[in-house]
This record gives structure tokens, sequence and C-alpha cells, in this order.
């Protein structure tokens, strides 16, 4: 498992080629991946969206999604604070233009996509739940935008398991997306979310 990853401008300053107009990542990413390309499975947060319009620390080209899956991401979730910084629209685009890369997707709960993904490795079945707790502006989207979302409570957690229970998932994980940021201080709420869920079967959480 990696942690968030993000396309910052000076990423985005880095990768571009003037002469070409294109971007090329690749170089940020090689060394990274003679360490975890051996992996059945490497997860990881994909906390940018991957859609149309201007780059920025919000909004990543494809290329840097596709340097990505080339390290050895191959399954990312889209379940994160900024998840809806450009709108619907642009968080099925993200989905869409990582699925057609490879990656697994998982976070959203858009058409035709899952709140669970469950893969399998060496015959074994593991399921992959994730959430987020908040969104940047919270309060300025509509329940049906953040409905698009697996936001985090009980109720969504205890539905997802009874799936994967149905899906004869061996082990559980769930990444979430919660806590204070710029901060190592782990909160009450924290820790009441990892109480329920290590108390409702679920096998690791990052």
């Amino acid at each position: 498992a990696v942690g968030d990853i993000l396309c910052s401008q000076a990423m985005l300053d880095d990768a571009y080629d003037e002469a070409s107009k294109s971007y090329d990542f690749s170089h940020m990413f090689g060394r990274v991946g003679e360490y975890i390309n051996k992996a059945d499975i490497v997860m990881g947060t994909m906390e940018t969206s991957i859609a149309n319009g201007e780059y920025n620390d919000k909004n990543a080209p494809v290329e840097f999604a596709r340097a990505v899956k080339d390290s050895g991401v191959n399954l990312v979730t889209t379940a994160h604070n900024h998840s809806l910084d450009n709108g619907v629209i642009g968080l099925q685009e993200t989905r869409d233009n990582l699925e057609e890369i490879g990656f697994d997707v998982v976070g959203d709960k858009l058409e035709n996509s899952n709140a669970v993904v469950i893969r399998e490795a060496k015959d074994t079945k593991i399921a992959f739940l994730t959430y987020t707790c908040f969104l940047d502006n919270q309060n300025q989207h509509t329940r049906e935008e953040k409905n698009c979302i697996n936001m985090y409570s009980e109720k969504q957690v205890k539905s997802d398991l009874k799936y994967v229970e149905e899906q004869g998932a061996e082990y559980i994980c769930v990444m979430i997306h919660w806590g204070d940021a710029i901060t190592d201080t782990v909160t009450d709420e924290q820790k009441e979310i990892a109480d329920f869920l290590v108390e409702s079967g679920v096998d690791l959480i990052i």
C-alpha cells in the first residue's frame, strides 16, 4: 500500500515538454517501481482528478496516472476530501480514464461502479472497501453529489460487508480518509471508527 498520490504544480511544470506540448512523468516514478512492481496488489489513494480541462494541483493529465500505473500501482481509491473538486462530471471522467489505463477503481457510487472491489491473489480473495469522512467544501455539495462518493457511515459499512460475505472474500481491507490534516494526533472519532471496523470483521485498516 502507498499513500496519497498527488500531482503538484511543480510536478506538472517538470513533466511538461514545450516542444511537443505533452507531459511525461515516467522519470518521477521509475525508481519507485523497483520496490513495488513485484507485488500482486499495490493500492493507493488517487488524490487528484484525472479529467478534462485545465491541469493544476487538483486535476492531472492522463499521463500522470499512466506513470503511476507503470510503477506498479494497480488499485486506487477515489474516496478522499478532493473527490468532488471537479464535480460529478470530473469524478466520472477520472474513473473512466483510470479504468481505461487498467486500474481497478473503488471509492465512488457512480452508475455501473461498485462500492467494493474484490481481487484474488495466490488463490486468496481480498475485499477492498474505501471511504472518506469528509469532503472539501462539504456543505456546498448537494446530497445527490455526496451520494456519488463512498462517504463513511456505519450503515454503508454494514451494507458493504454483507456484500463481501456473499462474495466469499477471505480478507477485508479498508482504506479510509479520516482524521485531522497536518498532525499525527489520532482523534476520538478515528478510534471509534477503527473499533467499529475491527468489531465488524475488518482485517486491515489503511
